[in-house]
């Protein structure tokens, strides 16, 4: 009877570590698919918004935001998705907002006229949806 509590107790440790390490796999893989599915819809946006917007982009310039008057919001040419923007590629940033008081994912995509780089079009989703996976 002892050995069978042992053999027991051996095979339950197994098949909960096991059941442990998969749902840790299955719930990094779930966030991955989220976030990349966040990306591209945020890069939808910020490409119909760039269609819209060509013509009117000062530089670091906040235009318009959804959530503050942008004209209280500091410049955000040195922030890392609207560089990597700058440089002509899609930027991508997951970071904590001061200003909304939560975990961000920010995408920026460059806007061109005539060849030349002339100011980003960057959107932004709150991650909270996701946190808890």
């Amino acid at each position: 009877m002892r050995m069978m509590w042992r053999q027991f107790t051996l095979y339950f440790s197994i098949i909960t570590i096991t059941v442990i390490t998969l749902i840790l796999l299955v719930s990094k893989h779930i966030e991955r698919y989220y976030l990349k599915n966040i990306e591209g819809n945020l890069r939808i946006q910020a490409e119909l918004v760039r269609e819209v917007v060509q013509s009117h982009l000062p530089d670091g310039v906040v235009l318009g935001d959804s959530e503050e008057g942008p004209k209280r919001m500091e410049n955000h040419a040195i922030r890392p998705e609207i560089e990597r923007a700058l440089k002509g590629q899609v930027g991508k940033s997951i970071r904590y907002s001061t200003t909304l008081k939560q975990e961000m994912m920010y995408v920026a995509i460059p806007v061109e006229k005539n060849g030349r780089i002339v100011g980003v079009i960057r959107t932004s989703l709150p991650l909270e949806e996701i946190e808890g996976l």
